[in-house]
């Protein structure tokens, strides 16, 4: 039998995850949509935007922008999300193994 705790585990690293995949998605949009930021929200955004433009800074060092007729496309949230679901995988597997 599974023990309770690990199932809480499980489920916090789960929860982590997409806590991140739903930041880089928030970050994305209001990049293209460009919607304002609440006042009681902004130093909370602010500092989700810092953590998450400096993880996308580690992926346009070695991607170059997208070049497509007169349009640069970023492609280090797509990167930055493979990136995540890869260690979401391993990190997930390899809490099954110590079971």
């Amino acid at each position: 039998m599974i023990p309770v705790w690990f199932l809480i585990v499980v489920k916090l690293v789960d929860y982590a995850f997409y806590f991140a995949y739903i930041c880089i998605l928030l970050v994305v949009l209001r990049s293209w949509l460009h919607f304002e930021i609440p006042r009681f929200l902004r130093k909370a955004w602010w500092k989700m935007e810092e953590i998450v433009e400096s993880f996308f800074g580690f992926f346009r060092r070695y991607v170059p922008f997208l070049q497509t007729g007169g349009v640069a496309l970023d492609l280090s949230p797509i990167f930055a999300i493979l990136l995540l679901e890869v260690l979401h995988t391993l990190i997930i597997r390899f809490l099954w193994f110590l079971i």
